[in-house]
């Protein structure tokens, strides 16, 4: 078997089908060439939105936890600051409820010696009457006995 010769038709018909194969694939190259550039082009922006919105996510979230943080400071000095009010109130209200109760005693005290007094009073009241009825007596006596 030999080989025949291809005639120039056939070599030319096959010169141009390969290169619109060439030519095609060429294009096809291309176009998925730009494809690509145009999804990373994509990908790149959305990338960057989706960092960007992060970013400031985490930033908004680190202020946030910064004026958190500030308030609970706050809150606690006040709260310290409430308590020892409170505990210097309480501390003034127990020395007043003990001056009260004090005053109460000294009240019955001076109760006490007021009646202490006005009984020693009247004792002395009555030991002058007597005294005075005695002198009484002992002048009247005088006066009617014989000398």
């Amino acid at each position: 078997m030999t080989a025949q010769p291809i005639p120039n038709e056939g070599i030319q018909n096959l010169q141009q089908t390969i290169a619109k194969y060439k030519e095609l694939r060429q294009q096809q190259t291309q176009e998925r060439k730009e494809l690509r550039d145009e999804c990373l082009n994509s990908l790149t922006a959305m990338s960057n939105t989706v960092l960007l919105d992060v970013r400031n996510g985490v930033a908004q979230i680190y202020t946030n936890q910064k004026k958190i943080k500030d308030a609970t400071t706050e809150l606690q000095r006040a709260s310290l600051q409430f308590t020892a009010k409170v505990q210097k109130w309480t501390k003034k209200y127990n020395v007043l409820n003990e001056s009260l109760r004090q005053l109460g005693d000294v009240r019955n005290w001076a109760q006490g010696i007021r009646q202490d007094l006005v009984e020693i009073n009247e004792t002395l009241e009555a030991i002058c009457e007597f005294q005075k009825n005695q002198k009484t007596q002992a002048t009247s006596e005088n006066a009617s006995s014989p000398r």
